[in-house]
């Protein structure tokens, strides 16, 4: 039977901070290379969760973050760490074990019929409240205005509106909060277009040395426009950056796409490793190969770009195979941002990887209300024999290549009997039945010849 064997491991556990625009104080120039984020979109209602990483040395964290809104304490919280893990496993790329056995099964019945998620009919309640009510003071010096000023978590949090970039600029650096040099112009832009900021410090003194990161801050916001703000990110930049940007949207949204940046890449998938240990190496060459740009700064060799690619798209939070624990539940929903945990709904995993110079304006996102089609990245592991039914992963073609129509299997096929057995599923602990076999790999060619020499 077809197993799921792992979850690539392919991001660094230490890079998990969003592409806003870290800052710091003086002697502090931390830099952002990997980003994860999650953004929840129901109606005009965003939710952004931002997961935030330290550096080993620094003394701040500091975060400014663009909202187009004005925002209050009711607007920002933190929630718990584990939700990264969970919605990370459920729609990374995996490696799955393959036999002959699940090329030739007849597709079941739905795989999660009888199964609940837990979720809930959806409602249009937000989490948070747009009504603001903080206390404006105004700087007179720089022109800034901080609209509210409050702790949540460990972060100090202060939401702030500026005439110009160097007044905003100048503010910040006497919080000790400066933003990277270079940023001037594309700040200035943004508060052009009436954009507010949220600018987030925490003290690091009680953070234990071994941990690596803080707890995630969620914002939330009513708009009619549909952006991140990844520009002002890109001068925390050591010359590459990649987003993992986890979506979760109402299902008439239907498929979501970056209307501003052209095109995704596809990543291949559907192919067979030599071996499980393989895995990662091999998705990172896909993805350099994909998105024409290295894993690594120092392999840039002057090239730059920008590119992003679909690495899982699949309504009401469905996969197969799935990872331990599976789906989100409803509860994982809510938290996140659909309101009431909403079913049914759409989760996409975008990958976005770019050079600072590359990105001209903020990705826009567009809701296609086309039908939303099933991409998981799955890349297989099997016997000899599988090696003659999927194409190979490596530049180099598998060895011992082996037809699962050989007069072997057509003895051990025999031996089963597996006509008489329709399905393949396997019992679990809750009760389902989930289906293990990857049926979408079904050769008809093969299986014709198999029935032929049955019979005869």
């Amino acid at each position: 039977m077809a197993s799921l064997l792992s979850l690539l491991a392919l991001l660094s556990p230490a890079a998990l901070a969003f592409s806003g625009s870290y800052v710091g104080g003086p002697g502090d120039r931390p830099q952002n290379r990997e980003s994860q984020a999650v953004m929840a979109r129901s109606g005009e209602a965003t939710t952004l969760t931002l997961f935030n990483d330290v550096q080993a040395g620094q003394r701040v964290f500091g975060l400014v973050v663009p909202v187009p809104v004005a925002i209050d304490a009711g607007n920002v919280r933190v929630i718990e760490p584990d939700l990264l893990r969970g919605i990370e496993q459920y729609s990374g790329p995996r490696t799955t074990e393959l036999t002959c056995v699940d090329l030739y099964f007849t597709p079941a019945d739905d795989p999660s019929s009888g199964c609940s998620s837990g979720r809930r009919p959806g409602t249009d309640t937000a989490w948070f409240d747009d009504s603001t009510d903080g206390v404006s003071v105004e700087d007179e010096v720089t022109g800034v205005t901080v609209e509210d000023r409050f702790t949540v978590g460990e972060y100090e949090a202060f939401v702030l509106q500026g005439e110009d970039a160097e007044g905003l600029q100048a503010w910040l650096s006497q919080e000790g909060l400066a933003l990277p040099e270079g940023a001037e112009d594309v700040l200035q832009e943004t508060i052009n277009k009436g954009h507010y900021f949220l600018a987030l410090r925490a003290e690091l003194a009680e953070v234990p040395a071994e941990q690596t990161w803080l707890t995630p801050i969620q914002i939330g916001f009513s708009s009619t426009s549909w952006t991140l703000p990844l520009r002002l990110g890109t001068f925390s930049s050591g010359g590459l950056q990649d987003l993992v940007l986890f979506l979760l949207t109402d299902a008439e949204m239907g498929e979501i796409g970056i209307e501003n940046f052209g095109p995704p890449a596809e990543i291949p998938s559907e192919c067979l490793l030599s071996s499980p240990q393989d895995a990662g190496p091999v998705y990172q060459r896909l993805l350099a190969q994909t998105l024409g740009l290295p894993e690594r700064p120092e392999d840039l060799g002057g090239a730059t770009g920008l590119a992003w690619a679909v690495e899982h798209q699949w309504e009401n939070g469905e996969c197969e195979p799935c990872t331990q624990p599976g789906r989100l539940t409803g509860a994982e929903v809510e938290a996140l941002g659909l309101p009431d945990g909403r079913d049914p709904y759409v989760f996409t995993r975008l990958r976005l990887r770019y050079t600072p110079g590359a990105m001209p304006e903020d990705p826009r996102f567009v809701a296609t209300g086309q039908p939303v089609e099933p991409i998981q990245k799955r890349y297989y592991v099997g016997s000899w024999e599988i090696a003659g039914e999927l194409p190979s992963c490596e530049p180099e073609p598998i060895a011992d290549v082996g037809p699962c129509y050989s007069a072997s299997w057509m003895a051990y096929r025999e031996h089963l009997d597996i006509y008489e057995q329709p399905t393949l599923a396997i019992e679990e602990p809750d009760g389902c039945n989930h289906k293990r076999a990857l049926l979408l790999l079904v050769l008809p060619p093969a299986f014709g010849l198999l029935r032929r020499r049955r019979r005869a």
